[in-house]
């Protein structure tokens, strides 16, 4: 970035609010994950790595939580939702360009009939 471009950002992000810290640890999203609630768990590991942007656990951690929740909301097609989700995963993993190869899938599927949908929904992962 350059030198304005980051000034800029360093002053949004001093006046946003700070987040409430996340009530949990990675035993509550292993319990959340237990329990079938993969949208809770993806919630807590993002509230997580807000607080902890470098921790590399976390981020993997969050990159296959937010994979499943992918694939799930791809098949209720709730194409916004997911498209959100692999963002932020892209934004994780800036070279990692299977997120990119995941974004050009899911437009892909969006134009497909639902039963030749539902056989590429796994490649999403």
């Amino acid at each position: 970035l350059d030198v304005p471009a980051a000034q800029l950002l360093d002053r949004a992000a001093k006046a946003l609010p700070l987040p409430d810290p996340p009530q949990g640890d990675l035993r509550q999203v292993d319990k959340l994950l237990q329990g079938g609630e993969v949208e809770g768990a993806e919630r807590l590991l993002y509230a997580l790595l807000r607080q902890n942007p470098d921790q590399a656990e976390l981020r993997a951690r969050y990159q296959g939580v937010a994979l499943a929740l992918v694939q799930a909301k791809a098949l209720k097609e709730h194409w916004d939702d997911a498209r959100d989700l692999l963002l932020r995963g892209r934004a994780l993993a800036p070279g990692d360009r299977a997120w990119q190869g995941r974004l050009r899938l899911l437009e892909t599927l969006r134009s497909m009939g639902r039963p030749e949908r539902e056989a590429w929904i796994p490649m999403l992962a």
